[in-house]
């Protein structure tokens, strides 16, 4: 892409580089970014966060036009899996693959009496799906955002979708997981944990079905 800048004293012409490639091709693009400079004598190749950083110098309002563009990008996102279902699936399937293996590898550690490990894959699982649901309904979370966050945020969200039972029954999930983590005397024992393996089972279920219904046709 090809702009050009303006400012009271001049204007000069400049090139912004698509997004990806300054992290796909990182040594091609400083090396062509060098070159340039040799031969024009003045910087003219610039990603678009140092584009960003040349065309608002001013950190502080930089950090603020970075936010509202999170902000607006999320909304976006949950505005069209809402009129198309199916790009939940599209734009969270790696995560969906990740949930799926979580859970068989769930229920291969219940059977080898694997409990402590068999509990906390559930519970990965389950804050899996949490993650997307974020997506899904356009919630900016933080990086940090743990089970406990996430099913406070999408406290509604879950209840009207799924009820009140699987709100009940991702509390259980919760606490077995932060018994095991922690140090403790009793430990899980095989009808414990056969519960909590049920139970994010069930919930990826229904997840599928008030979720993803739309998008199998797109599988």
């Amino acid at each position: 892409m090809n702009y050009i800048i303006k400012n009271k004293n001049n204007e000069k012409n400049i090139i912004i580089a698509h997004p990806i490639l300054p992290r796909l091709a990182k040594e091609n693009f400083r090396e062509t970014k060098t070159e340039l400079q040799k031969l024009l004598g003045e910087d003219v190749l610039f990603s678009t966060r140092e584009f960003v950083a040349l065309f608002i110098p001013d950190e502080k309002k930089r950090a603020i036009l970075e936010e509202n563009w999170k902000y607006l990008r999320t909304k976006l996102l949950a505005n069209f899996q809402s009129k198309f279902p199916f790009l939940t699936y599209a734009i969270n399937y790696s995560k969906i693959s990740w949930v799926e293996e979580k859970l068989k590898s769930t229920r291969l550690k219940y059977h080898e009496n694997r409990f402590d490990d068999a509990i906390k894959d559930a519970a990965n699982a389950c804050e899996g799906l949490l993650q997307i649901l974020c997506s899904k309904y356009g919630i900016n979370i933080d990086e940090k955002a743990q089970f406990y966050d996430l099913q406070c945020i999408l406290r509604n969200f879950i209840l009207d979708n799924f009820g009140e039972n699987t709100y009940k029954d991702l509390d259980l999930i919760r606490e077995r997981r932060n018994k095991v983590v922690h140090p403790y005397d009793i430990r899980p024992d095989d009808c414990i944990t056969l519960q909590i393996v049920t139970r994010a089972e069930l919930f990826f279920e229904l997840f599928k079905r008030k979720i993803l219904t739309s998008a199998k046709q797109y599988k």
